[in-house]
C-alpha cells in the first residue's frame, strides 16, 4: 500500500468517526421526537398502533446509520452503551412526571434503538467477505 493510499484510507476513517456521530444524534433525536410529540398526542388505540408499524423504520434507521461506523462492534457498542447509561439515568428522573403513553412509547422506541445498535454491530456484509 503506497503512502497516499493510506492517508485516503486514514481520512476517510477519520471523516466517517467525525460523521457517525453526529448522524446517529440526529436519527434518535428524530425517533424521540416522533414518539413523543406527535404519538403522545394521538389515543391509545392510534398510537400503539401507528408505533408499531413505524418502529421497524426507528430500528433500520439505527441499523443504517451504524453501518457508517468505521469499526461497527465497538463504535456501536459503545454508543449503545453511553445511550443506555443515559436513558436509565432520564428515565429514572422522568419515572412519576410522565403520562402512561408517553412511557409505553418512549420504551418501545428505546428498546428499537437498541435493537439497532445490536443489529449494526453484529452484521455482516458480503462485501467484507470478499475482501478477505
Amino acid at each position: 500500500m503506497t503512502k497516499i493510499e493510506r492517508l485516503k484510507n486514514t481520512f476517510f476513517w477519520i471523516i466517517r468517526w467525525v460523521i457517525y456521530p453526529v448522524i446517529l444524534y440526529f436519527v434518535i433525536y428524530l425517533i424521540g421526537i416522533y414518539s413523543q410529540y406527535f404519538l403522545e398526542n394521538l389515543g391509545w388505540t392510534r398510537a400503539i398502533t401507528i408505533w408499531a408499524f413505524t418502529s421497524v423504520f426507528a430500528t433500520l434507521g439505527i441499523t443504517f446509520t451504524g453501518l457508517i461506523c468505521p469499526n461497527r462492534k465497538y463504535g456501536n457498542l459503545f454508543f449503545l452503551g453511553i445511550f443506555v447509561f443515559l436513558e436509565i439515568w432520564l428515565f429514572k428522573n422522568e419515572w412519576r412526571i410522565t403520562s402512561a403513553l408517553e412511557m409505553v412509547l418512549r420504551i418501545w422506541a428505546d428498546l428499537t434503538i437498541i435493537a439497532g445498535f445490536i443489529i449494526a454491530a453484529t452484521v455482516k456484509l458480503d462485501s467484507e467477505q470478499s475482501l478477505k
